[in-house]
């Protein structure tokens, strides 16, 4: 055993010594070799040992509420979806310093009022482009769903930005919806979300969206939504002699929603985006409930279909692009069989045709100015099959001159704007035409770095 363990000793001290001696020998060459280089190995920026300082990095998001030379109030993302609205119209009664006009009923006829200027002095604008009613000038926000909408923005002005249409400064105040845009996570090609909801008086809401990206430019987005309600409730009615019971009737409403949207987006700092919308409902009136009155027979159908497209392009560094075009035509039909009229009961049908067209340029004099020119021209035509109507057509040219300066903490913007607005009559009346020049200005200024206090 002894002979054995001296054995085994030796050779692990000749296995140990062995180590040793090939350790020593592979890095005192690399020790020698470093030391005897030469200067200009010596100074290889890759056997040179740089240490990297720490770097610290802050973020502070800046949101439109801050950089707006107007007051601003914008609704967008989880905001929309945790207030539980079926349309543009419930979502921006939670907006403050605006009155929100129902006229009744679930398919009732849904305006805005801001800061109580009247509703045809509101603007009411669908990615860009205004939406336009010939007939009363006023927009229907019910008609408009939360489901394919990201953002709603309401200025109580004009929009703080320079680089638009016409339109947008000619309103006292303004309203935008901003559509989704595709976003596509995990190499996914296709997004689809679908929903139902259900509630009070019938209410049946499906709807379905559905986005595909085409390529690594260009992608497309499908929303279609279908409400079907039959408006029936218990109401209390009384004369003064007596009391009773009765169920609203004629309050029923159809609604059928189809958009396709077109997102592309290139390297050129080029962006195009175009939308088709289709509108289609019928509805009953339920009238006013007076002299023991509880049944009415009038019913009203609306269809509206429009075209749209925008065009962006940055052609220098100091020089960019933006078109704008629209295409639309609506359809209302209003039948009330308890009023007489020369062919018998009332059956009136109006039509309107639109067409939109705009160009704006931007300029940038330096960093802190710039300028923009915008140019608009609309096409209005308006049908009825009303005995001596009138068929009126209006052809309306805008023109806006605006400047943006930006100091820092103080903005500066003001702008010119230019409104021929000529109508067209068939009934032998000569045609009238209309000149209106309107400046706005506009200053915003943060007195205090690095607070979120602005005075505008």
């Amino acid at each position: 055993m002894r002979k054995n363990n001296s054995v085994l000793f030796d050779a692990n001290c000749i296995i140990s010594f062995s180590i040793a001696i090939l350790w020593t020998g592979i890095l005192m060459p690399i020790e020698l070799s470093a030391q005897d280089a030469s200067p200009e190995l010596s100074n290889d920026s890759l056997k040179q040992k740089i240490e990297l300082k720490e770097i610290t990095i802050q973020y502070r998001r800046i949101s439109k509420r801050q950089t707006s030379s107007t007051p601003l109030q914008i609704l967008s993302g989880s905001d929309l979806q945790k207030l539980n609205s079926l349309s543009v119209a419930d979502a921006m009664k939670f907006f403050s310093g605006v009155q929100i006009k129902d006229y009744g009923g679930i398919g009732g006829l849904k305006t805005i009022d801001v800061r109580s200027l009247g509703t045809n002095h509101t603007g009411v604008f669908y990615d860009g482009v205004e939406i336009g009613n010939a007939q009363n000038g006023q927009v229907d926000l019910g008609k408009y769903s939360l489901d394919n909408i990201d953002e709603i923005e309401l200025y109580s002005g004009q929009k703080s930005t320079i680089f638009q249409s016409a339109k947008a400064f000619a309103s006292a105040s303004t309203i935008y919806l901003k559509a989704k845009n595709p976003i596509f996570s995990d190499d996914r090609n296709m997004n689809v979300s679908a929903s139902v909801k259900s509630g009070s008086f019938g209410l049946f809401n499906p709807s379905v969206l559905l986005q595909n990206k085409l390529s690594e430019t260009i992608s497309t987005s499908i929303s279609t939504e279908f409400t079907k309600a039959n408006g029936r409730y218990k109401f209390r009615y009384t004369n003064g002699v007596f009391d009773t019971t009765a169920i609203r009737n004629n309050g029923d409403v159809e609604r059928m929603r189809f958009e396709f949207g077109l997102k592309g987006t290139w390297k050129d700092s080029s962006t195009l985006s175009a939308r088709v919308y289709l509108y289609a409902d019928e509805m009953g009136l339920p009238g006013a409930i007076v002299s023991n009155k509880f049944d009415y027979l009038q019913r009203a159908w609306n269809k509206n279909a429009s075209l749209q497209s925008t065009y962006q392009k940055q052609i220098s560094e100091r020089y960019s692009l933006l078109a704008t075009a629209k295409l639309g035509g609506d359809y209302n039909r209003y039948v009330d069989p308890e009023s007489v009229s020369l062919n018998g009961f009332l059956d009136n049908t109006y039509k309107q045709q639109e067409a939109y067209f705009s160009l704006a340029h931007q300029y940038s004099i330096s960093k802190i100015w710039t300028i923009a020119l915008a140019t608009d021209y609309q096409f209005n035509k308006l049908n009825a099959n009303i005995y001596r109507f009138p068929y009126p057509v209006r052809n309306t040219f805008l023109t806006a001159f605006a400047t943006h300066i930006n100091l820092n903490r103080l903005d500066l913007q003001g702008n010119l704007v230019g409104t021929l607005v000529q109508d067209h009559v068939k009934d032998g009346s000569p045609a009238s035409k209309s000149q209106k020049i309107t400046p706005a200005f506009m200053l915003s200024w943060q007195p205090f770095s690095g607070r979120e206090f602005r005075l505008r």
